[in-house]
């Protein structure tokens, strides 16, 4: 194991605190368990390969999955008899969340199978580089889309921005994702026709992770730097539940690559979703793993959590492993600054973020390493495993943390 400390830290914990009168703090209860947000099911998306939502679960359950949410296209069940075969020839005849009797089913034995739906308007049936964008709608705790039966507005094409589906999802009472926001798929990229998202899909896996994917991160950070709380999510966006994992090529997605880890008291759905809204995830490459706690003297934190200290520093403690070399542990102090040009809102185009580092630390391959340091108060801290080169295609090892955010009290 590799370990990383600052002179810093040792003198101001070994300095300051006796573990035998005053344990250290620890973070709430809790466990990292693992989801996969944006799942197709042959039951309403007419793309897929005929895979049901029961072989999508069966797959989930080896994998060690213990949340799916069903995400079908809008215009999916009452179109499956298109003549084309082709989901984006049809307008939406509804109904929406056709799936939850079989979710219901699938259910048990250590994996929930929650229903959304992806809102999945389009600019034209020609070939269009033209971005309208795909809103993933996640069910909030609680069963909100039980009485919704209206069929989704998503065509005449060309008249239906992705910005109406964030504000179909969240009347509805779910969760509205931006799903792979930027793409080389022009047609399925976001418009950002509206800013009133909950959470961006930093992690699509498309590509495995790829340029695309680093232009979501990047939009994420210019979110937190602005002060908006969006949640980093990730989903495989699976139409196959055969495809293996790591999944050999492009597009043909593999279900739990990436996956989305929520710090949960429990595996129930709702305690799942509850901490998935307020941000309690880790993204990434499953082959990976990162956690951090952020400490005072008295409480603790994790990613999507607030502290509230009244010490001038804290410390951050990180332990981190990934399957490929070339990778770096980086410590990201966001910064309203950094944003260096922001034009989606313009243009449409992806945001510049040059992000401030607290810290580097080259990782290997399969090497446990484990990172401490102390930090100043305020702050708001974002850190992930990054390539040490510029994103491509294919790429491997990626994973990174929800915002913790350090609240600085008299």
């Amino acid at each position: 194991m590799h370990i990383h400390v600052r002179l810093g830290t040792l003198l101001l914990w070994l300095g300051c605190t006796d573990s035998t009168k005053n344990p250290r703090p620890q973070r709430s209860s809790g466990q990292w368990l693992a989801t996969d947000l944006h799942v197709h099911s042959a039951t309403g998306s007419n793309d897929t390969d005929g895979s049901t939502v029961d072989e999508q679960a069966e797959v989930a359950r080896r994998r060690g999955l213990s949340l799916v949410v069903i995400t079908d296209h809008s215009n999916s069940a009452g179109s499956m008899d298109c003549e084309t075969l082709d989901v984006e020839d049809c307008p939406n005849q509804g109904p929406e969340f056709p799936a939850r009797e079989e979710a219901a089913a699938a259910s048990g034995s250590g994996l929930q199978v929650a229903v959304g739906v992806e809102i999945s308007p389009v600019e034209s049936l020609e070939t269009t580089s033209v971005p309208t964008g795909h809103v993933g709608c996640i069910p909030r705790p609680g069963d909100p889309f039980a009485g919704v039966d209206l069929a989704i507005t998503d065509r005449p094409t060309g008249s239906v921005p992705g910005g109406l589906g964030v504000e179909w999802c969240q009347a509805a009472g779910g969760l509205a994702v931006v799903n792979h926001p930027f793409s080389i798929a022009g047609w399925i990229a976001y418009d950002w026709s509206s800013d009133a998202y909950d959470a961006l899909e930093v992690f699509n896996g498309g590509g495995r992770f790829d340029a695309n994917d680093a232009q979501g991160v990047d939009a994420w950070l210019c979110d937190l730097a602005s002060g908006r709380e969006t949640i980093a999510v990730g989903g495989s966006d699976t139409h196959r539940a055969s495809t293996e994992t790591p999944p050999p090529e492009l597009l043909d997605q593999a279900l739990g690559f990436p996956t989305t880890w929520v710090w949960a008291a429990s595996d129930d759905r709702d305690v799942i979703l509850a901490a998935l809204e307020a941000g309690q995830v880790v993204v990434g490459d499953p082959r990976s793993s990162l956690d951090v706690v952020v400490r005072d003297l008295e409480e603790a934190a994790g990613p999507g959590e607030t502290l509230r200290t009244g010490e001038d520093w804290v410390e951050v403690e990180i332990d981190v492993q990934v399957p490929v070399s070339q990778m770096l542990l980086q410590v990201i102090e966001v910064r309203e600054e950094d944003c260096v040009t922001d034009p989606r809102w313009t243009s449409g185009k992806a945001p510049e973020y040059t992000p401030s580092l607290l810290d580097e630390v080259a990782l290997e391959a399969g090497e446990p390493t484990s990172v401490a340091l102390s930090v100043s108060t305020p702050t708001t801290l974002v850190v992930r495993a990054w390539p040490s080169g510029a994103p491509g295609l294919l790429g491997d090892g990626v994973i990174l943390a929800g915002a913790i955010q350090v609240v600085a009290e008299e």
